[in-house]
């Protein structure tokens, strides 16, 4: 009875081993991290995975393996700094006539550069090499759009207060001989007239910067000497300005 009892506790150990043993494969990059991991997890059924990893512990490549219904299985090769350059798989159905052969290549960074498809089609024929460009996901940088800041448009009013008894004829014209337009005004006694108006971008300039002014005789040919003076200009908003020029006896 006792003899009975330790074979079958044998017994039990071997099967449990056997459902839960797990074999490995790994390889290394030279700074230690893992660079690819082939398992195969042993038990009722035999099946497993193979995973590769770049530099930086990042998952790049994962393939179911087993070892029933048929096989499948991956076979790496690497550089020689220990990173993967190609993954190849291969699989065979239980039974079937059809394969699978596929590989994947990586540059040394671990980014898929080609995959080759090897593969039998459903009825066991041979296909054609057929390789895939990697597919890249294309992010354009974005554009920033400049928004350029208009400049602000400036008014500018210019007046003459006629304080004195006496009509003029008031003459204008730009400063520098820029043209030889010239415009005459006619101001009555005690009045006010609006002279010129004016814009400019973002930007004051007082009437007296660049226009020439001159008060002529009756015949408006002769200019003659009266007394004027600049009064304060006025600030009607953030954008406007009045000027005024007095005249008095």
């Amino acid at each position: 009875m006792k003899n009975t009892l330790y074979l079958y506790l044998l017994i039990a150990s071997v099967q449990c081993f056997s459902q839960n043993d797990t074999l490995f494969d790994i390889h290394y990059h030279k700074n230690g991290k893992i660079s690819t991991k082939s398992v195969i997890f042993q038990g009722e059924i035999i099946w497993g995975y193979a995973k590769a990893f770049n530099k930086k512990g990042d998952e790049i490549y994962s393939m179911g393996t087993r070892r029933c219904a048929g096989n499948a299985s991956v076979d790496f090769s690497y550089y020689q700094d220990g990173s993967v350059s190609n993954a190849h798989a291969t699989s065979h159905p239980d039974g079937g006539i059809q394969w699978g052969d596929i590989t994947h290549y990586f540059d040394q960074e671990g980014n898929i550069t080609n995959i080759e498809d090897r593969s039998s089609d459903m009825y066991g024929h041979p296909q054609l090499q057929i390789t895939y460009d990697p597919v890249f996901e294309y992010k354009e940088n974005p554009i920033i759009q400049e928004v350029v800041q208009c400049a602000e448009i400036y008014e500018s009013e210019f007046f003459l207060i006629n304080l004195s008894g006496k009509p003029y004829t008031i003459s204008i014209s730009n400063k520098g001989g820029l043209d030889d337009k010239k415009i005459n005004k006619i101001i009555t006694r005690r009045d006010t007239v609006l002279i010129n108006s004016y814009i400019e971008a973002q930007i004051f300039t007082h009437p007296k910067d660049f226009l020439d002014i001159e008060f002529l005789n009756k015949s408006q040919k002769k200019p003659i000497k009266i007394n004027s003076i600049w009064g304060e200009e006025v600030l009607v908003s953030r954008t406007k300005r009045t000027y005024y020029l007095v005249v008095f006896d």
